[in-house]
């Protein structure tokens, strides 16, 4: 064979090894993306999941309480002891005791109707003078 013959078989060879080396990179880098994207897609479901479990374990919350809450009045009711009621001034008090939620019984003008009304807590000192100021600007209406 001459020289020029081995010379284009070895660039052949030589051209067939780059080209084949061309495409495992090729084939390399796409499967590097591909390994990225189900990366961030394993992140996205396993963040979606996470939220969902504590949306789950939230409202199972919600739920233990309400029916915690549930027991505490039919125990109560069960007992006579749902309510407690006691004389202020001319009018009462009533509180559940489950629940501590409070009740005023006021009059109407001609002394003809009653009617229990919630009482409002407020614990917090700032909001307090708030509402006093608030009331006294109502009453100077």
């Amino acid at each position: 064979m001459s020289d020029s013959v081995v010379a284009a078989l070895i660039s052949a060879r030589v051209a067939a090894v780059v080209a084949i080396f061309g495409t495992i990179v090729s084939t390399r880098i796409a499967l590097q993306g591909l390994e990225a994207q189900a990366k961030i897609k394993k992140d996205e479901i396993e963040e979606q999941a996470k939220t969902k479990k504590d949306e789950l374990e939230n409202q199972t919350k919600i739920k233990k309480d309400e029916l915690e809450a549930a027991a505490v009045r039919l125990r109560a009711d069960a007992e006579g002891d749902r309510f407690a009621v006691s004389s202020a001034g001319s009018t009462a008090v009533m509180v559940e005791t489950a629940t501590g939620n409070t009740w005023l019984l006021h009059h109407s003008a001609d002394g003809s109707t009653s009617a229990w009304l919630p009482a409002e807590r407020i614990d917090d000192s700032d909001e307090a003078r708030m509402w006093l100021v608030n009331r006294r600007a109502d009453v100077g209406q």
